[in-house]
C-alpha cells in the first residue's frame, strides 16, 4: 500500500474511501429492500447491485491507487447521478408514451436536490 506524506491528501484519501464503502452498504441495502418487494421493476433489481459492484471496484481500486483520487471521485460521482437520473427518465418516458399510466403514479419518490440534476 501507498503512504501519502501529505496529511491533507491522507484525510481525502480516507474521507474517499469511507463514502465509497458507505455507497456500497446503501446499495447492497437497496438491492435487499427491492428483492423483498413483491412487485418491483427488473430496473429496480439491476441498477442498485450494479451500482453497488462499481463502487465496490472503485473503493478496492482507490486502496491500491491512492493518486487517483480525483478520477474515481468523479467516476463514482457520475455514476450515482446515472443510478438516480435513469429511473426518472424511464419513469418520464412510460408516462408519455402510455396513456393510461400518469406521471404522479409512477414517479419514483426524490427529494429536492437529485431534481436538478435530473434537470441536467
Amino acid at each position: 500500500m501507498h503512504s501519502l506524506k501529505n496529511p491533507r491528501d491522507r484525510f481525502l484519501r480516507h474521507a474517499a474511501l469511507l463514502l465509497l464503502a458507505f455507497s456500497v452498504f446503501a446499495s447492497v441495502f437497496a438491492t435487499v429492500l427491492h428483492a423483498l418487494e413483491p412487485d418491483s421493476l427488473a430496473m429496480d433489481t439491476i441498477l442498485p447491485p450494479l451500482n453497488g459492484a462499481l463502487q465496490l471496484c472503485l473503493l478496492v481500486y482507490l486502496y491500491h491507487n491512492p493518486d487517483r483520487l480525483v478520477p474515481v471521485v468523479w467516476t463514482s460521482g457520475m455514476s450515482i447521478i446515472a443510478i438516480t437520473c435513469i429511473p426518472v427518465w424511464y419513469s418520464i418516458v412510460r408516462a408519455i408514451s402510455t396513456a393510461d399510466v400518469t406521471l404522479v403514479e409512477i414517479l419514483p419518490p426524490m427529494s429536492s436536490v437529485p431534481v436538478v440534476t435530473v434537470a441536467i
